[in-house]
């Protein structure tokens, strides 16, 4: 009955969405027609400026908008070999409701089927979520960015791969080049991360955001532990070791577990048969 009605919720946003899109509008926005100015610029002189019809005789300097949007409606002009914004539009709509399922996912992990319901609807008939699909406005593709760089990062922890982490960095910088004062959820994501990593060591805690960024690599190596396998190892909820490289292996000295528990977390320290 859940998985109908989550259907039914998507496709009704979906279809909103497009229908505004095809349609279009006859009151568009500063916002919207300046980013249009800006892609058409692209397009055919090849410069982030204000260029072609109703173009200001003293525009604002393309400089105050931010460059995500104008860069994603240039490559569709390119594509389409047309500067009809309709195309543009259409895309933007499918990815704006994309924020439909993500809040889902968002919401049942955080509040079980029923809250991730409530948000996808909400999410879905939002009059102002669908009506700016009408024009080229990036609140839209914002939220989407937004929703799927929580989503994401969730996402990561659970798995716990480094490479794991690629996804967020690219989702957090796309939703920067959209909207640059979400730089701020970035840092917040990136010092939330390291204040719950932190106990496994500093260096452990600033990968994953090393790794957002692209400063640090998301290799995977092979770890040999020179111990007897711990018990419990399967349920723990997380793994530090410690030790060193010997050619592509990490062999390790030292095992930190930790296990959930009923009343605690309860922590199983194991030191290797070759350090003691």
């Amino acid at each position: 009955m859940r998985t109908c009605a989550l259907i039914l919720i998507i496709a009704a946003g979906l279809g909103l969405r497009l229908g505004q899109a095809w349609q279009g509008t006859d009151h568009n926005l500063d916002d919207s027609a300046a980013y249009e100015r800006i892609a058409r610029g692209l397009h055919e002189d090849g410069v982030f400026e204000q260029r072609g019809a109703g173009t200001p005789a003293h525009p604002q300097p393309a400089s105050n908008y931010s460059p995500g949007l104008p860069l994603f409606v240039a490559g569709v002009f390119e594509v389409t070999g047309d500067d009809d914004t309709r195309p543009a539009r259409i895309l933007l709509a499918i990815i704006a409701s994309l924020a439909i399922p993500l809040t889902w996912v968002l919401g049942r992990r955080l509040g079980g089927s029923d809250a991730g319901l409530a948000g996808a609807a909400i999410v879905a008939f939002y009059p102002t979520m669908v009506n700016d699909n009408s024009m080229l406005l990036t609140e839209p593709l914002a939220a989407t960015l937004a929703i799927g760089s929580i989503v994401s990062v969730l996402k990561a922890r659970d798995d716990g791969r480094l490479r794991s982490w690629i996804l967020p960095g690219l989702l957090l910088g796309a939703l920067t080049m959209v909207r640059p004062e979400y730089m701020l959820m970035s840092l917040l994501v990136a010092g939330t991360l390291v204040l719950l990593e932190v106990r496994g060591g500093l260096w452990h805690a600033l990968r994953p955001p090393l790794v957002m960024v692209g400063v640090a690599k998301g290799e995977e190596r092979k770890v040999v532990l020179l111990a007897a396998k711990p018990q419990d190892f399967e349920m723990s909820e997380q793994i530090v070791v410690t030790g060193k490289m010997n050619g592509e292996e990490f062999v390790a000295n030292d095992v930190l577990l930790k296990c959930p528990s009923k009343y605690k977390d309860e922590e199983v320290y194991i030191k290797s048969e070759k350090s003691s």
